[in-house]
């Protein structure tokens, strides 16, 4: 559905995706001309060869990651040391954005937490966004 050429459009859910009330944004859009054309302008900004440092950046926060791993979560023993895979990559995933996006990353992995509740805000806000999408007007 998302792929390019398909022949399927979006459905009216998408318009509960608006960020502004009037305005429609890349995930809004009905418009199947207006989507394709707005896919075409962000397009080269995911494929990652304008971005200086990339893979320095995603080496580093892997290794962070391995680190902590090594650090707090193998078990020993009787000694089980439970890891939540799915934050961890969380964690990986916003260092390496906000590194290459704002110089300094965050530190999520070394500091193995979620800095500025950034995730549990969303957490707390995408129930709530998700709900008024369906039910938009």
């Amino acid at each position: 559905m998302s792929s390019a050429r398909s022949a399927y459009t979006g459905a009216d859910w998408y318009s509960g995706q608006k960020l502004e009330v009037d305005q429609d944004n890349l995930f809004s859009t009905l418009d199947e001309k207006v989507h394709t054309k707005r896919r075409a302008i962000m397009a080269p900004g995911f494929t990652g060869r304008e971005i200086d440092g990339l893979e320095e950046a995603v080496d580093k926060h892997m290794i962070e990651y391995i680190d902590l791993v090594r650090r707090k979560y193998i078990s020993q023993g009787s000694e089980l040391r439970p890891m939540d895979l799915a934050r961890k990559m969380a964690f990986f995933t916003m260092d390496v954005m906000t590194d290459i996006s704002f110089g300094p990353c965050w530190g999520c992995l070394i500091k193995d937490e979620d800095v500025d509740k950034w995730f549990e805000s969303n957490e707390m806000l995408l129930p709530t966004a998700i709900m008024a999408s369906t039910i938009h007007g």
